[in-house]
């Protein structure tokens, strides 16, 4: 990924992350909604004062757009939102969507320094859908492991 590709992804997520559309991020840092555009498409780069401007507005250290991930945490499933009435359009998925990409690049470079202690779940047999009576099964057996 060159550093134009970067920067131009970062800022999308930054804004997107912050609920603003170009135009909202264009008019507070004194630019419009195609400056951001092609600064997003990576047909333009920002100048250093645009890019500062574009930090304090999405409230991201300067770092966060020029320095290249070392974790690759791309998300090889689809989100499935529990319930799709809160996150009501598409710009809340994205920013959803966002969200988690950036909390997994976190869980990356947390795993190169911190030891988690082992994971002990019960084993649920994985199925497109359960019955009633299945679900209520493995909630037993759940409660049950737990001691709960």
């Amino acid at each position: 990924m060159t550093s134009e590709t970067l920067v131009s992804k970062r800022i999308k997520s930054a804004r997107v992350m912050v609920e603003l559309s170009q135009a909202q991020l264009g008019s507070l840092i004194g630019k419009t909604s195609q400056n951001i555009s092609q600064y997003e498409n990576a047909t333009r780069s920002p100048s250093l004062d645009d890019l500062t401007a574009i930090a304090n507005e999405t409230g991201k250290p300067i770092g966060y757009f020029t320095n290249p991930k070392k974790h690759n945490a791309e998300l090889s499933t689809p989100l499935f939102f529990r319930a799709l009435s809160a996150v009501r359009s598409l710009r809340h998925r994205e920013k959803w969507t966002h969200k988690v990409q950036q909390i997994a690049e976190l869980h990356l470079w947390l795993a190169e320094r911190v030891r988690y202690p082992e994971v002990r779940l019960p084993s649920i047999p994985p199925q497109d859908r359960y019955s009633d009576e299945e679900l209520e099964e493995i909630a037993l057996s759940v409660r049950d492991f737990f001691e709960i």
